[in-house]
């Protein structure tokens, strides 16, 4: 379309046009320069000097009207005065009276608290019961479309219709000159939105808590049929004080059963925060609403939305076809149950999400009891040390819901250790598919599983941990030639008896995998003195998981084909993962944090045939000792220069963005317990390390 005229733009400003007037003109301002630049003038402008300059500006006097923008964004009024909130033109219908701004009906205006795309909402105070009130008029430029006040009167029958303590409750719907307005009640305190701008991200029990009313207000509402198509943070009231959350403005609301009183095509709501299907013209429901909801809490883990550009077309094309940056990735202290959560809700298919908001909200609810702490209790993250946070955050159980993939056999439901003893010691069920559904500890046994495929999975919301009772010598999972795989898990030793003849007895590792392959995601190891989990010749994914022991999380003896990934990690060991034999295979370190004396310990080896291959990018490394520690190192090696020593080492580094400890490599020869530290800054000049 051309550039539209610089009255067309005034009334934009003023909120003046219907929402597909408005909304074609943001369209093309979002790919217009010129038209960028004029908005940015005219946002605050009333002034009878701003009438005329524009009259002059539309006469193709392009440097008058820069000038004149200029000197107008500057004498702009504060955006929290009342000029700046555009009430003038409710003045007609407004009557004169003591409060600050007028008069309706019996109630006194006290203030304007904001304006939307429907109309202005003031403080209020209600003197037939003597009450504060919030007053919301329709916007005086929407009356010459019917369909207009439809939709505003709409709004108001929508909320009233829900009764919950997490949606804002409507008092009265009525007009005055035929003007609608609706008064509902005030909530004293700010926006999400508001709270967002002055302190973000927030502390993780306030964002389950919030999440969760919100959750609660939307199943709420879908009960009764009603889809809200624009839940973002500036429609989240937090009530000061007792921090109860509570959904508003239903302007957009509509019945499953479709009536839409806009026109085909027409975009409504706030584009950072829209599904993928309010965008592209397919079918709205529930979980559109989902989606959204996502969205506000991915905002509340950080400091920015998840889709956000410089223009409204690039942030829509975001939405519709760009995956975000998983949380757990932007920052490690989010919980990987509540990154996952997050990501099921922002799936771009609806059928892919959690089916309702019943769910969210129970899936929510069930962690609020764990991470939330008394407003005393309650510490800032930010300032805090990683590892504290991180070791504060070790407790939260993690739940995830996943979808099985076609073909994949159904899972077995499990809602008892002796249900689930027997489903695993089945030796006939070579492929097994096992879903936890109590919300309980299963005390268990040994297991062993040869030759076999099995998944053991959480159900949404439930927190199962496996505790094992072990012997010294006992292998918790002992698996050779099999296939095993952990979602949403927890493992746990409760006693671990040592040998009676042996003061200090080497504990088995808790999970042991021998030609085989292991997944493990979202799950929780806690092995007490023993390793967490050894692998032989095998294969293992880990992903957004915590390894807990007074050991080494992971013990490899691997194969020249043997790969390692550990992504989303948490690791709080002494050794992060050892090699104590030969040093071969493929390690792949993403974005995991270790808090331990060394992140990878090797042997030194000059016979090795092959070398480990390190891939590490952005992690962190919270090393005590160094992030690499090679052992029995030879001491020629010891004394090589720098420029040599690359050719010397039995492993690869390939690195980016990695924060490494001052020391970042530590040779040592164990038998004369020399030693020798490679600095951050030397090891990085050895492999072209990028980051710090």
């Amino acid at each position: 379309m051309d550039c539209p005229s610089t009255n067309a733009l005034r009334r934009l400003c003023l909120d003046q046009l219907a929402d597909d007037q408005a909304q074609a003109l943001i369209d093309h301002i979002g790919l217009c320069r010129e038209c960028q630049a004029a908005i940015d003038g005219l946002a605050g402008d009333q002034s009878d000097a701003g009438l005329i300059l524009l009259a002059a500006a539309s006469e193709g006097d392009s440097q008058l009207l820069q000038a004149g923008l200029a000197d107008l964004k500057a004498r702009r009024p504060d955006s929290d005065s009342d000029a700046a909130l555009h009430y003038r033109d409710l003045a007609p219908w407004i009557d004169d009276g003591d409060a600050p701004v007028g008069r309706v009906e019996h109630y006194d205006l006290v203030r304007c608290l904001g304006r939307g795309g429907m109309g202005v909402v003031f403080e209020a105070f209600d003197s037939k019961l003597q009450r504060v009130v919030a007053l919301k008029m329709m916007g005086p430029s929407l009356l010459i479309d019917p369909a207009s006040s439809e939709r505003f009167l709409r709004e108001a029958r929508a909320a009233a219709a829900i009764a919950h303590p997490n949606v804002v409750a409507i008092h009265e719907v009525s007009s005055i000159r035929e003007l609608p307005f609706l008064v509902m009640e005030y909530i004293s305190g700010e926006s999400l939105q508001a709270r967002l701008d002055r302190e973000s991200p927030l502390e993780l029990g306030t964002v389950v808590d919030i999440a969760t009313q919100v959750a609660a207000a939307l199943a709420a509402a879908h009960e009764k049929g009603l889809i809200h198509r624009d839940v973002k943070p500036a429609n989240i009231l937090i009530q000061e004080g007792s921090g109860l959350a509570k959904l508003t403005d239903f302007g957009l609301a509509q019945t499953r059963s479709g009536d839409r009183l806009t026109q085909s095509g027409t975009l409504l709501g706030t584009p950072e925060y829209l599904a993928p299907e309010q965008i592209n013209g397919g079918s709205i429901d529930h979980r559109s609403d989902l989606f959204s909801l996502g969205s506000v809490i991915y905002r509340m883990c950080s400091d920015r939305p998840p889709f956000s550009s410089d223009s409204i077309v690039a942030t829509l094309q975001q939405v519709a076809a760009t995956r975000p940056t998983p949380l757990r990735r932007l920052d490690p202290r989010v919980p990987a149950w509540l990154s996952s959560l997050v990501e099921r809700l922002q799936q771009k298919k609806p059928e892919d999400r959690l089916l309702n908001a019943k769910d969210v909200s129970a899936a929510l609810s069930s962690q609020t009891a764990t991470v939330a702490t008394p407003p005393s209790q309650r510490v800032r993250t930010r300032g805090l040390k990683l590892g504290t946070v991180v070791a504060a955050l070790a407790c939260v159980v993690a739940i995830t819901t996943i979808s099985l993939p076609r073909g994949e056999t159904q899972p077995s439901p499990a809602s008892s250790s002796a249900q689930l003893i027997e489903l695993l010691t089945d030796r006939e069920a070579t492929e097994l598919v096992v879903e936890l559904t109590s919300q309980r500890t299963y005390r268990m046994p040994p297991l062993s599983f040869d030759g076999r495929s099995i998944k053991l999975l959480a159900s949404p919301g439930i927190e199962p941990t496996l505790v094992f009772n072990l012997a010294f010598d006992d292998v918790a999972i002992s698996c050779r030639d099999s296939r095993i795989e952990f979602e949403g898990v927890s493992i746990e030793i409760g006693e671990d008896r040592a040998a009676e003849d042996e003061e200090e007895a080497d504990f088995e590792s808790l999970l042991s995998v021998v030609d085989g392959s292991v997944s493990v995601k979202d799950c929780s190891f806690d092995a007490g003195d023993r390793p967490c989990i050894e692998l032989v010749a095998s294969d293992a994914t880990l992903i957004g998981s915590t390894f807990v022991c007074a050991t080494t999380a992971v013990v490899c003896e691997p194969s020249d084909a043997s790969t390692l990934l550990l992504e989303d990690c948490s690791i709080r060991t002494e050794t992060g993962i050892a090699f104590p034999d030969s040093v071969r295979g493929t390690l792949q370190l993403n974005n995991t944090v270790f808090e331990t004396e060394s992140a990878v310990e090797m042997l030194y080896d000059v016979d090795t045939a092959g070398k480990l291959s390190i891939d590490a990018r952005n992690n962190r490394f919270g090393c005590e000792r160094a992030a690499l520690l090679l052992l029995d190192v030879e001491s020629s090696v010891l004394n090589e220069p720098k420029s040599l020593l690359e050719a010397s080492l039995p492993f690869h580094w390939l690195g980016t963005d990695n924060h490494l400890p001052k020391v970042a490599l530590l040779l040592v020869d164990e038998d004369s317990e020399r030693g020798r530290k490679i600095s951050r800054a030397v090891f990085n000049e050895l492999f072209g390390q990028q980051g710090q």
